[in-house]
Formats: structure tokens, sequence, C-alpha cells
């Protein structure tokens, strides 16, 4: 079974909600060392039983191995960039974001290059180039729960209703995602600024 399969349980949502409440915790002031374990196992540490445990109790039974080791990436995305929102779609529109914020309406730019590296990116290598691309959006939110479906469907060969796998759909999501973001925010920028020289 597959994120997609459990649409209705929203268990996605449940997991946004626990490590939101990480955030949190303690007054406000959060549970830094859960994060900081969450964030270590982007680079191979397996959390302890006390940083997963709010984690592992929104998971449904048929979560296995494989799909944890899903869930504990994004755990460890968030850790180290915490600014979680629906706002974005996918990942795609948050980079989208970041290119009109840094780039502006350029032809080309590295974050052209960083998302084509990362939709070309097989699960084996897609740890690194998520950390990377994570580390750029300070200030730009992600929506945790849909990057947790997406890299649970990384390699999802299963054909949609639309005769596209899952894995090739949410590829097509993030580009897409990615060019409206990147021309509606840089559109937006520019009527905004025109907006303050006239005012």
């Amino acid at each position: 079974m597959t994120s997609d399969d459990s649409q209705t349980d929203q268990w996605e949502e449940r997991f946004a909600g626990a490590l939101k409440a990480l955030v949190r915790a303690r007054g406000g002031k959060g549970d830094l060392g859960a994060l900081a374990e969450l964030s270590r196992y982007t680079r191979g540490q397996i959390p302890t039983f006390g940083a997963a445990s709010s984690l592992l109790a929104v998971l449904p039974d048929w979560v296995k191995e494989k799909q944890m080791a899903d869930v504990f990436l994004t755990a460890g995305l968030f850790a180290e960039h915490r600014e979680h929102s629906v706002t974005h779609r996918s990942l795609g529109a948050s980079l989208g974001a970041y290119r009109a914020q840094k780039h502006g309406d350029v032809d080309s730019c590295p974050t052209d290059t960083r998302l084509k590296v990362l939709l070309g990116s097989p699960r084996a290598g897609l740890d690194h180039h998520l950390r990377q691309a994570i580390t750029l959006l300070d200030g730009i939110s992600v929506n945790y729960a849909q990057l947790l479906r997406d890299v649970l469907n990384w390699e999802n060969t299963r054909f949609r209703y639309d005769g596209l796998t899952y894995a090739e759909s949410l590829r097509l999501s993030w580009l897409r995602d990615y060019d409206r973001m990147a021309r509606t925010a840089y559109a937006r920028s520019v009527s905004l600024s025109g907006d303050e020289e006239t005012s």
C-alpha cells in the first residue's frame, strides 16, 4: 500500500502536526533534543524511541521499515527547516518561490538545475538532494505532509487513472508547481515594488 491508497485517512497531516508539536513543546521552546535526533537521521543516525515516539504513534499499520525510512527522512528535513505550511502544494512550489525571490525573471539559474537533479534522482540518492534543497528555503515554507506523500511514492510504478505512474505524476506536479510559483511570485514582487514607487 502507498500513501495514495490511504488519502481518506490523512495520516500525513497528523504526521505534520506531530512535527509541529515538537517545535511548540516545552512552553514554546521546542523539544530540541528530539529535533536534533531527527535531524541526524538525514546523516544516517536512527533516532531513539523517545525522539521518535510521537511520530511512530501516527503511523498506520501498513507502514513497514521501507516506508519508515521515508517518514524519518521527512522528519529529519523538518527538523532542519521548521517551516511547515500547506501554502505550497509541493516542494516544487517552495523551490519556485525561492527562485522568484532569489533570481527574479532570468532565463536560467542554479535553482533550475537543482530541481532537474532532484527530479532525476533515484530514491537511493534523494536524501542528499533533498537536504541540499531544503537548506535554500530559509523563510519559505514547505508542505511536509505532501513531501512525505511524494517521498513515499518516489519510485511507485503503479499506474494512475490517467495512464501516468504515481512517480511520473508527482515529478510533473513538482515541475508545474515550480513554474507557476516562480512566475506568480515574481509577478507579485514586481507589482508590489511598482506600488511602492507610485505611493
